[in-house]
């Protein structure tokens, strides 16, 4: 399998005019098109231009940023359809990224995990290897208030399946692994997503659903693929709403 360009469009902060009963207010000559923020996977020996077609009209508009290339990797089949998070702005304003870590390209892709890399001076570094110990698939990453940074994932080398949360605090440079309470029962579950505010920003919401039936799964409570919800109050360190 052809290795494959993570790439990363961004858009600096920009002012817009507001639009009024769909049409552009006042000087529509001050106008430029600004392409919207995405991100996606190329092939390295077939990439093609970008040239989107789907524009903003925004006056007093500043993008300057080209592609950056986060990493290389054999995971080819990031989204499966749905685009989690997986891009936020640090402590130190850079931009951090994670995807679905693979490089061995053979079998089942037995080191297969979370990509995870920091812009540092301009530079993004090599990505080597997963964030978790085990392997896991499908990530999904934020950040709280205080900086504290969590990816969750699920868990395939646990029985049933997990959705593994890994977490590193605020000012730490390791990562913690645990995983959220499964339901009673041989119930797995797949496929988190992520996201963080409250009060204080330091709340984190967590959804996943029960692995289906066509996966290996179980009906739960009557439904295939059962949805289900996590809260913690404490930036990821306790969990007061489990399984919901």
């Amino acid at each position: 399998m052809s290795k494959f360009y993570l790439l990363l469009f961004f858009v600096v902060a920009f002012s817009a005019n507001l639009f009024g009963q769909g049409h552009i207010a006042k000087t529509p000559k001050a106008l430029e098109k600004v392409p919207f923020t995405k991100y996606a996977i190329l092939p390295e020996e077939n990439t093609p231009e970008m040239d989107d077609p789907n524009t903003l009209y925004l006056s007093g508009a500043n993008y300057r940023a080209p592609e950056e290339v986060v990493s290389l990797l054999r995971w080819d089949a990031q989204s499966y359809g749905c685009v989690p998070s997986r891009l936020f702005a640090n402590s130190d304003g850079n931009p951090t990224a994670a995807w679905i870590f693979s490089n061995d390209g053979t079998g089942a892709f037995p080191e297969r995990g979370t990509g995870y890399n920091t812009r540092e001076n301009g530079v993004w570094p090599a990505v080597t290897s997963r964030v978790e110990t085990a392997r896991t698939g499908f990530p999904a990453i934020a950040r709280t208030a205080n900086g504290t940074e969590l990816i969750v994932s699920h868990n395939t080398g646990a029985t049933p399946w997990a959705i593994q949360v890994t977490r590193k605090a605020a000012g730490s440079s390791s990562w913690t692994e645990t995983n959220l309470m499964n339901p009673p029962g041989n119930v797995g579950l797949l496929w988190p997503r992520i996201a963080t505010g409250g009060p204080d920003g330091e709340t984190v919401h967590v959804i996943a659903i029960t692995t289906p039936v066509a996966n290996g799964g179980v009906v739960y409570e009557g439904m295939d693929a059962h949805l289900l919800y996590w809260r913690s109050l404490d930036g990821g360190v306790t969990w007061d709403i489990k399984m919901l």
